[in-house]
């Protein structure tokens, strides 16, 4: 079993640290005029010169249509080179994000409407307390992603088996594509205490549509779909543990293949998967192995340091438990394929 340490961060304290204070300037693409290759390297527009950091390199990168990457490894002269004639190349109206400590960070089309990460946090805060834990959570300028649980002391979102210690709490999983500045998304999310595995259980009803609408819409919506799945979080955990009640029969290595691959999990992640068996027939002292097992022996794969925590191989195996709870199927006491 693979436990996990959660980072110490409040729901509160990443609010903070996500409020940047950041300043906008508006206008075309030829008054960008870079100064890459200073030992200081900055970029100036209107009457602002504003250093230009890692992050922000990659956003002009982007935004002038260079890989990041290959301009991240080039020496400053070539970086500016290449920015500079792809600024010359382009006729683009633009929006520069920056402040005084952090530099650039981000440049966008004129007129996009961006949703910055503390107005996602801000939002919820109206339903999570202040302290409640942080499990995950990154910013960059191509993905945002937080996950938050509700704390110990809340009367929402702890359910579980208190009769044998082991108690689940629920919560929310939010992310963004920033790189394409997509809606922002989120799913339920459960985290078991006793061997700190995290589920996500998708619901495709949970939807925030940006198109056509304005930041204050977009959160409004959001605000909306948090409310909805918090009111289902406490059952959702029940059905989890409701589990239990589902023996596999003699064969959980047929079973725990059949479930994986349904999932659409690799076959080297079910084989390693597959590896794991023995040890859980043991554990349970000849006990039934039930679909409960199976779901924890799947998530708690994903604790597993060589899976890096960015990893979609991460996600895929906390979305497949997710997707078996809420997935309610009758399988074949033979083969373990589902039943209808």
């Amino acid at each position: 079993m693979y436990l996990r340490d959660l980072p110490g961060t409040t729901l509160e304290e990443l609010g903070t640290q996500l409020d940047q204070h950041l300043i906008t300037w508006g206008g075309a693409s030829h008054q960008i005029e870079p100064q890459l290759e200073d030992d200081n390297p900055h970029i100036r527009f209107g009457e602002h010169e504003v250093f230009v950091g890692k992050e922000g390199l990659g956003s002009v990168a982007t935004f002038f249509d260079i890989p990041p990457k290959f301009l991240a490894r080039l020496d400053r002269d070539q970086q500016q080179y290449i920015v500079r004639t792809q600024i010359e190349r382009a006729d683009k109206e633009l929006t520069v994000y920056f402040n005084d400590s952090l530099g650039l960070t981000e440049i966008r089309k004129a007129g996009e409407v961006r949703i910055m990460p503390q107005r996602l946090v801000d939002s919820l805060l109206t339903t999570f307390p202040a302290h409640s834990p942080i499990v995950d959570s990154w910013v960059d300028p191509n993905e945002l992603r937080i996950d938050v649980i509700f704390p110990e002391d809340h009367e929402l979102g702890t359910q579980g088996d208190p009769g044998r210690g082991d108690i689940s709490r629920g919560g929310l999983r939010v992310t963004q594509d920033r790189k394409l500045n997509g809606a922002p998304a989120l799913e339920k999310l459960v985290w078991r205490l006793v061997c700190t595995n995290g589920m996500e259980l998708p619901d495709a009803s949970l939807k925030v549509e940006a198109r056509g609408n304005n930041e204050r819409e977009i959160l409004a919506l959001f605000d909306a779909e948090i409310a909805r799945a918090v009111d289902d979080l406490e059952r959702e955990i029940q059905n989890f543990y409701s589990l239990r009640d589902e023996a596999v029969g003699n064969d959980p290595t047929g079973a725990l293949r059949r479930a994986a691959l349904e999932q659409n999990l690799p076959v080297r992640t079910v084989g390693n998967l597959e590896d794991l068996v023995p040890a859980l027939v043991s554990e349970t002292n000849g006990g039934d192995i039930t679909m409960f097992d199976v779901v924890n022996l799947m998530t708690n794969q994903a604790n597993n340091p060589s899976i890096d925590v960015r990893s979609s191989t991460r996600r895929n195996l906390q979305r497949a438990g997710g997707n078996i709870v809420t997935d309610h199927a009758e399988r074949c006491g033979t083969c373990h394929s589902r039943l209808g």
